[in-house]
């Protein structure tokens, strides 16, 4: 099992990177988080899988990222193509939010993940993600931990909490900003006093981004 890879970049497309490392050898990854610079050196950890006609890497810069498309890999239904889109778009953050506020809508958003593959993630690993050692560290007691001080935290906010965070998240996405630069800024917000509204929520978010 290759596990981590470190080599002089060759080429790289829209969906893969050729590293080329000190013996000579050739591998081609799938990595399409950005460019990288031709004929420098670069490390990924790698996970490999096996299929009827052949097998592929694919490249991670951390191994929260690796520790992640293997758990969502676990996922009935859910193949590591699926898997690698979802942490390369939303990002190992954004997607234990989503699966701790249920929120189908903002997964569905990864490329390749429909509704019903976004269930079966939140069904599947709602009660997993404390094995990532990472989630509570990263975390903490934030609006998004996970647990039953989750349940507590979002009850604070009134049961129309979910509806009018989803509203927002997607709101901003279809101004052109991403996930990743959203989510922060509506926690900071959220747990710094109730916000009643979508509409609210989005020009406080607005503000800060």
């Amino acid at each position: 099992m290759i596990c981590s890879l470190e080599g002089e970049l060759i080429y790289q497309n829209e969906t893969h990177v050729f590293l080329k490392t000190a013996s000579g050898l050739g591998y081609k990854v799938a990595f399409n988080k950005y460019q990288l610079e031709l004929k420098k050196l670069y490390f990924l950890y790698t996970a490999q899988t096996f299929r009827e006609n052949g097998q592929d890497l694919y490249g991670f810069e951390s191994v929260k990222d690796l520790e992640m498309f293997d758990l969502l890999c676990s996922v009935k239904g859910v193949g590591s193509k699926s898997a690698f889109s979802l942490v390369n778009s939303l990002g190992c953050e954004t997607i234990v939010q989503a699966i701790t506020m249920e929120n189908k809508t903002l997964l569905s958003t990864a490329p390749g993940i429909g509704k019903k593959a976004a269930s079966q993630i939140i069904l599947d690993l709602s009660g997993k993600l404390g094995k990532l050692g990472w989630v509570n560290s990263d975390f903490g007691n934030s609006l998004f931990d996970l647990g039953s001080s989750s349940d507590q935290e979002l009850a604070k906010f009134g049961p129309h909490n979910n509806t009018v965070i989803e509203d927002a998240i997607l709101a901003c996405k279809e101004l052109g900003f991403k996930d990743s630069l959203v989510v922060p800024k509506i926690n900071e917000i959220m747990s710094a006093g109730v916000v009643n509204t979508s509409e609210e929520l989005i020009q406080k978010v607005l503000k800060e981004l």
